[in-house]
């Protein structure tokens, strides 16, 4: 994913430009950038730039600011967007949010200032952002309650499932795939300890659902996985 072309389509599919007019996307892509962030970059934080991040592929840390060390609470995939609360209320007033790279992430950095015109420019467009940021925010607590509440390993299975959505394989049915994900860091996505993550493991592993190696796992068995993760109310956030 690293071309203007490819991003577009992926807007046009996305939850937050899927009603735009065509040509107002191109007059997005027209004045944006795309930025490529190895793992552990910082993608953006919203103390410092007013610009919409449109994350294109990878995945992203979210954390605040005001936590030291900063405490990693949840993660954004493929078709997030990043910036909008800064462009909206250009003063803040609470603690800035700044995203982190968890794996290889290819972005598109729009300037807040030429978002502003064009949704200002075609007022209907401001019910589509409305809109998509209640979408949007209703699958974020979803996938929150999903992985925060129940049962360890429910939840490790859950984080699991998402962080595989961002693979494009997926969709076709793969048996098999493996995630860029340590134990460490998927314990601090369910809000958990190592024990409990490495518990969980253990027991998928035992199952042939997994195998864990240093600061991966690989996913032995895909479709199973997903059928687990599906039944305990798992979609794409």
């Amino acid at each position: 994913m690293t071309n203007k072309t490819l991003i577009r389509a992926m807007m046009e599919s996305s939850v937050w430009f899927r009603h735009w007019p065509a040509t107002r996307i191109d007059k997005l892509l027209e004045y944006s950038r795309l930025q490529h962030h190895e793992k552990k970059q910082i993608i953006y934080s919203d103390d410092q730039r007013n610009q919409l991040v449109y994350l294109a592929h990878g995945t992203a840390w979210t954390s605040l600011l005001q936590n030291d060390p900063r405490l990693k609470f949840g993660l954004l995939f493929p078709g997030s967007v990043m910036g909008i609360s800064r462009i909206l209320h250009p003063e803040l007033t609470d603690s800035a949010f700044q995203f982190e790279a968890a794996q290889f992430c290819v972005t598109l950095e729009i300037p807040g200032n030429l978002f502003i015109d064009v949704v200002g420019a075609h007022p209907t467009l401001w019910r589509q952002v409305a809109d998509a940021a209640v979408l949007y925010h209703r699958k974020c607590i979803k996938l929150a309650l999903g992985v925060h509440t129940g049962a360890i390993r429910h939840r490790v299975i859950l984080a699991i499932h998402h962080f595989c959505l961002q693979h494009e394989p997926l969709k076709l049915q793969v048996q098999a795939m493996q995630v860029d994900l340590s134990q460490w860091d998927l314990a601090s996505l369910i809000q958990s300890t190592r024990p409990y993550v490495n518990r969980a493991l253990k027991e998928m592993e035992q199952e042939g659902l997994v195998a864990v190696g240093y600061k991966k796992i690989e996913v032995l068995d895909l479709p199973r996985l997903r059928s687990i993760a599906e039944s305990l109310g798992s979609t794409p956030a």
